[in-house]
């Protein structure tokens, strides 16, 4: 009976040995996946090696700890389910932790795990279930309303672009389709002249009445009556850009004032003026900056979207002694694909 006796104490110690050197191996492999940053493979051997053993020990909670803690992003808390569970889960083992180890003094592991305790406490997380729940649905819905709020503003400023690019205006026709069709723009005889190569590798050209010059020959800007020398004060379309044969883009006036009085507004005034409908116009295409791109080169203000560019040349002129002065506003809008 003692022999027998004996031989099952041995049994169980050589067992209890192999147990023992299973579980070794199990948290050998888990701190390898932890070195490695691989914290979810982490886990999954502390698991291991917790089952083998028959339950969890203070290395093997501490290795759980810090790498839940790697995986645990905050600014998904809401989101995401299973961060939350993450979230109760780290908490709690935090809590188990401090308690198991309080009375074994103040080393640096028993420091960090409270430091983190500390930092999950500032974070004021929901942890009630239902609450989290609740919050979670609040955000979503409020998540979806600033989603329509700035899709209805994209839609207005596309609205809004589209008024500037005076869609009224036909494109895609031949310059004989377009006159026929507004016969007040292309008045009489008129003639063309090449603006750029255009985008797509084929040129440009600007079509004006023969009545029309330009103060600005190279950008084809500034227009005044050809016969009159007198700046043109009207606000319609005066100028036809034609590709490949087909209308691409109008230009027109957006103000004029002058020293001679026209507008009646002094100098100051007029700048005032000009600027602050350039500024208007800003405000009302900008709100949409994700969608409609803007560029300021010299002299200029140009938004593009929608294949299509809006740029305003904007010239200002006075003399030394203020006495003659000029304030000018010219819209172009030109297609580009």
């Amino acid at each position: 009976m003692r022999i027998l006796l004996l031989y099952i104490f041995l049994l169980m110690n050589g067992f209890a040995a192999a147990q023992n050197a299973v579980a070794e191996l199990k948290f050998e492999e888990a701190e390898i996946a932890f070195n490695n940053r691989d914290f979810e493979q982490t886990i999954e051997k502390v698991n291991e090696f917790e089952k083998v053993l028959g339950g969890m020990t203070d290395k093997s909670l501490y290795l759980r700890i810090v790498s839940q803690k790697n995986l645990f992003n905050p600014y998904s808390f809401y989101a995401d389910e299973e961060q939350y569970n993450l979230y109760v889960s780290l908490d709690n083992n935090i809590k188990k932790y401090l308690k198991a180890t309080e009375k074994n003094g103040l080393d640096d592991k028993f420091k960090e795990i409270y430091a983190e305790g500390e930092s999950l406490k500032k974070m004021n997380l929901i942890k009630d279930k239902k609450a989290w729940l609740k919050e979670k649905k609040r955000r979503e819905d409020e998540t979806e309303a600033r989603r329509k709020y700035e899709e209805e503003l994209r839609e207005e400023c596309k609205n809004n672009f589209k008024e500037y690019t005076l869609e009224r205006l036909r494109t895609g026709v031949s310059i004989e389709e377009f006159q026929a069709q507004y016969p007040d723009i292309l008045t009489g005889k008129y003639k063309s002249a090449k603006v750029s190569e255009g985008s797509q590798g084929s040129a440009v050209y600007i079509y004006y009445s023969k009545n029309i010059n330009f103060e600005d020959k190279k950008n084809f800007v500034f227009p005044y009556n050809a016969t009159t020398g007198k700046p043109i004060y009207d606000k319609t379309v005066h100028a036809v850009f034609v590709q490949d044969g087909t209308v691409v883009g109008f230009q027109k006036q957006v103000l004029y004032y002058n020293s001679q009085g026209e507008g009646n507004l002094d100098m100051n005034s007029a700048q005032a003026a000009l600027f602050q409908h350039i500024q208007e116009q800003k405000d009302t295409l900008q709100n949409c900056a994700n969608d409609i791109k803007y560029s300021s080169p010299e002299g200029q203000d140009m938004w593009s979207f929608d294949g299509k560019n809006i740029t305003l040349f904007r010239d200002v002129y006075k003399d030394e002694k203020g006495k003659r002065w000029k304030m000018s506003l010219t819209t172009r809008v030109l297609k580009t694909k």
